[in-house]
């Protein structure tokens, strides 16, 4: 059996991230921009955190939500909305810790783009 690279590098994202994000177990994550799900998942298992997954594809959203049993987590601790960088549809102070892996990349003032998740 080979390694996969992609998890190999996702996983010790994870771990820079997990230290990074000094969460407490119970405690409220918030994946903007989460895909399919994996890098939140992995901190809400290794952080003992719920996470809510953001995203704007509705496919990418039903596919995390099926794959929280892959990730060894309770289906209460891991939840997917609708939602983009600049609308979440989160309330005010909703999270604890706030990750966004990939999609920053793609815009061009990182600074404005991000600012409406601030109030998350």
């Amino acid at each position: 059996m080979g390694v996969d690279r992609f998890q190999a590098v996702l996983q010790s994202l994870v771990g820079a991230m997990a230290a990074n994000l000094r969460m407490q177990p119970g405690q409220r994550l918030v994946d903007l921009a989460c895909g399919t799900g994996g890098a939140g998942m992995l901190l809400a298992r290794a952080l003992a955190v719920y996470v809510t997954g953001v995203g704007v594809s509705a496919t990418a959203l039903r596919l995390a939500a099926g794959r929280v049993p892959e990730f060894l987590l309770p289906a209460r601790r891991a939840q997917f909305v609708w939602g983009s960088l600049a609308r979440t549809g989160l309330s005010d102070r909703y999270a604890d810790g706030l990750i966004c892996v990939d999609a920053l990349g793609f815009k061009r003032d990182r600074r404005k783009t991000f600012e409406p998740a601030r109030r998350v």
